[in-house]
């Protein structure tokens, strides 16, 4: 009787929602992440680490990385921690690092209800900002 009740939460949005409305909020956190892949794999810079997984079963996480020509996989894992870090220390918005086939990445999870086009814009613009500084631009 110690365990949380982990269920709770999908029984209340299913109770408050129906399922239609869930399988509508489910959609739309999976159609924010499709679409910030879309713009990470379309950006110079950035690396899509899920590429495959996005195109044969869309996810609500996009794992991703800031590259730079010629940099090595060590100082490469090094630029993004601290993209990690300033990204998180922006305020704005809210990542996760991870580690994808053995190399540092970054985490964007899109899995909040409330989340909109507006938030996902935020996240392009803080990404692009950090990216530019990581640069040196």
């Amino acid at each position: 009787m110690s365990r949380r009740f982990r269920g709770l939460a999908a029984w209340c949005a299913l109770k408050a929602y129906g399922r239609a409305g869930y399988r509508a909020l489910v959609e739309r956190c999976v159609d924010h992440a499709v679409g910030f892949a879309r713009w990470i794999a379309g950006t110079p810079g950035l690396e899509l680490m899920n590429a495959g997984r996005m195109a044969t079963t869309p996810l609500n996480v996009v794992c991703f990385r800031f590259v730079l020509a010629g940099m090595d996989d060590a100082a490469a894992d090094a630029m993004n921690r601290a993209g990690v870090a300033a990204i998180q220390g922006d305020g704005r918005i809210f990542v996760t690092g991870t580690t994808w086939n053995g190399r540092a990445a970054i985490r964007a999870a899109f899995d909040n209800w409330a989340t909109t086009e507006a938030e996902v814009a935020i996240l392009h613009d803080v990404v692009s900002e950090v990216g530019e500084r990581l640069r040196g631009g």
